[in-house]
């Protein structure tokens, strides 16, 4: 898209949690996202058990992988237009599996709402990133870990459990069908914010990549941006998921002397909604965190 002199200085017109309904659809689609996503692992760890060995069934932790799939033509582009095609998808078939008796074929099931959860983050994090609007990414990016805290709060609070993992039902405290419900209505209910001008159209992408051409910036490296966000998303998943993951690092064996997961675990949940608050209205501390986090992790391992 051609700009002149002086339409570089009209703003663009973009939104993302513009109220507290938007916010909580994308919370909620983020909880989903997150249960889903652990409830993999959990259930690939069955089948080890099961055969006291490997199994097989570790492949489909190749699910993660389902981005790969945006290669074929058309795909991006209907995924974009309709974000609302893997959001309900990613719950029919992640927290629906529990519909499904069979364990292998639970595990499958499983496995395709991982491709499609994974299909629409890595959209939404392509689009939003397009914006290029700090509030805007900052925005997305609390109501993704909100959704996230939201999730170690549910197994907090159900001993360890997500109330919508499959293998949970009624008689084990499960909320697979409300889970189910809520889900797909926040699904159906879901927003990209594309890039837009004063006049209220969608600007070219194709444009924008000429005028990018044109600059002497330098693009940002595809393979440190990759591992950046590989390692954001393991660790994660590794400490964050489960308020009680850093709290058993801390044990030296038996009788337990320090923390334990109920009640301290609050005080992961408490710190970890802190971060959130802090970095969505502090987010020029990110160094001084990075260090702190660096040396720590150096003093854990």
């Amino acid at each position: 898209m051609s700009f002149s002199k002086e339409s570089k200085l009209l703003p663009r017109l973009n939104e993302i949690n513009s109220s507290y309904f938007h916010l909580t659809v994308n919370v909620i689609n983020a909880f989903i996202f997150w249960s889903v996503y652990s409830s993999l692992f959990l259930c690939i760890w069955y089948f080890p058990l099961w055969y006291m060995g490997i199994s097989g069934y570790e492949v489909c932790a190749a699910s993660l992988m389902g981005p790969f799939l945006l290669i074929f033509p058309y795909s991006k582009a209907l995924f974009t237009k309709y974000p609302q095609i893997t959001r309900v998808l990613t719950c029919a078939f992640g927290v629906g599996a529990y519909l499904v008796p069979d364990p292998e074929q639970r595990l499958i099931t499983i496995s395709v709402g991982v491709i499609f959860g994974t299909i629409s983050l890595a959209l939404e994090i392509w689009n939003i990133g397009k914006l290029n609007d700090p509030v805007i990414i900052k925005s997305y990016a609390t109501s993704y870990t909100l959704g996230l805290i939201l999730s170690s709060i549910s197994k907090f609070a159900f001993w360890t459990n997500n109330p919508i993992w499959p293998i949970m039902n009624k008689e084990t405290g499960g909320w697979n069908g409300t889970g189910l419900i809520i889900g797909l209505i926040a699904a159906l209910l879901t927003k990209i914010p594309v890039k837009k001008d004063v006049t209220g159209k969608e600007d070219d992408d194709r444009d924008d990549e000429k005028s990018t051409t044109t600059t002497n910036e330098k693009a940002p490296s595809l393979l440190l941006t990759a591992m950046g966000f590989g390692s954001l998303m393991y660790s994660s998943s590794a400490l964050l998921t489960d308020s009680s993951t850093m709290i058993l690092w801390t044990w030296e064996g038996y009788p337990v002397r320090g923390p334990i997961p109920v009640p301290h675990g609050a005080i992961v949940l408490i710190t970890m909604c802190l971060a959130a608050y802090i970095g969505f209205l502090r987010s020029d501390l990110f160094i001084g965190f990075t260090f702190a986090g660096v040396l720590g992790s150096v003093i854990f391992f």
